[in-house]
């Protein structure tokens, strides 16, 4: 966690909200709610947000003409990754094979719009 100096610079405490920038509203609350399972909280037609545990993710319309840049990835903690998987391929999504890091096991997908996601089972 980032501190504040003794000037009484604002402090970090983490994150609370990620903006995926999406093309149809419609399906992307779908995929979100009804493929990767995470509950609705608002849904209009230029935003919507999902919950998942204490990050929201806010699905947005685009806010310009031209990307920016990609490189941000939302990665979902999950108790059970196999099915997960089966959720989302169930639900017409690709997802990579499972990918073994230090902290546990990982996969990879995308959402109608390219946006990467990743879920990740930790280890007990």
């Amino acid at each position: 966690m980032v501190q504040g100096d003794a000037a009484g610079q604002a402090m970090i405490h983490g994150i609370s909200l990620v903006i995926a920038e999406v093309t149809d509203m419609s399906r992307s609350v779908r995929f979100y709610r009804d493929v990767v399972g995470l509950p609705l909280m608002y849904e209009s037609e230029a935003w919507s947000t999902v919950q998942a545990g204490q990050v929201s993710i806010g699905l947005h319309t685009p806010m310009s003409e031209s990307p920016k840049g990609t490189g941000w990835t939302v990665v979902l903690d999950v108790d059970d990754l196999d099915a997960l998987r089966s959720r989302l391929e169930e639900g017409g999504c690709e997802v990579s094979p499972d990918h073994e890091v230090p902290a546990g096991k990982i996969i990879l997908f995308c959402d109608p719009d390219g946006n990467q996601l990743q879920a990740m089972q930790r280890n007990a």
